[in-house]
């Protein structure tokens, strides 16, 4: 599966943090795919302890990122600055594309639901969405 990498909008600076965050936290597990030494290694994120889940997100890591790795599992030292625009979501067979943090965090929110309220996890959302259009 090939993601083009796009120049980064200053939005996506949200983005990587809500990635690195996801990661580092342990609020979704994140394997490679492909080697952790090529520039075009990609990240895919998924719900924690849940393989077959329907939605998961492919992000590559920028050239240069030592993505550290233990038998492909990624390791919670990731830096916002190993991301690259887009992030591809797949869900259900459908993939598209996206640089905003309040999309993927919405789309995501039902991963968090024994952890918040639904209203808790929308205005989180709305956050996101607000602080990467405060970016520009």
């Amino acid at each position: 599966m090939a993601i083009e990498t796009l120049p980064e909008p200053p939005s996506f600076e949200t983005t990587k943090r809500l990635l690195a965050s996801l990661i580092n936290e342990g609020l979704a597990s994140a394997t490679i795919q492909g080697k952790t030494a090529e520039p075009k290694s990609i990240i895919c994120l998924r719900k924690n302890d849940s393989p077959d889940e329907d939605i998961s997100l492919l992000v590559k890591a920028a050239p240069g990122a030592l993505v550290q790795d233990r038998d492909g599992e990624v390791l919670p030292v990731i830096q916002p600055s190993m991301f690259c625009p887009p992030v591809l979501v797949a869900s259900k067979g459908v993939q598209h594309e996206t640089v905003e943090a309040g999309e993927l965090f919405a789309l995501l929110s039902p991963w968090f639901g024994d952890l918040a309220s639904q209203d808790v996890l929308d205005e989180i959302s709305r956050h996101l969405q607000n602080s990467g259009s405060n970016q520009g």
